[in-house]
């Protein structure tokens, strides 16, 4: 079957309730996906938080970088963005969101 294929750049709505946002750093055209659940809001975070231990830092700290970015202040700026949201965040490769089968 044929699919068909837009290109977004920065922030979209794709449907009701599911949008992506830009997140720089990690890479120059980084986004992240928000999904409007009945249970609140979800961020599947990709490449921007890779590992929950991206954003489960000491006090005084801010956040721990995942170490591979093309540009460290937009990666501090696209972490900001994604924790200013308030939602559950679901980071992109740590295996760990792996101990719950369902997210609402």
């Amino acid at each position: 079957s044929k699919m068909d294929f837009e290109f977004v750049d920065g922030d979209a709505e794709i449907l009701p309730g599911v949008r992506v946002i830009f997140t720089p750093g990690h890479s120059p055209g980084g986004q992240a996906v928000l999904v409007d659940t009945e249970k609140g809001l979800h961020i599947i975070a990709g490449d921007t938080i890779t590992h929950y231990v991206n954003m489960d830092v000491p006090p005084g700290e801010s956040y721990w970088p995942n170490g591979i970015y093309v540009d460290l202040r937009e990666h501090y700026w696209s972490l900001d963005r994604l924790k200013n949201l308030g939602g559950v965040i679901l980071p992109g490769h740590d295996m760990l969101i792996l101990k719950q089968d369902v997210y609402p």
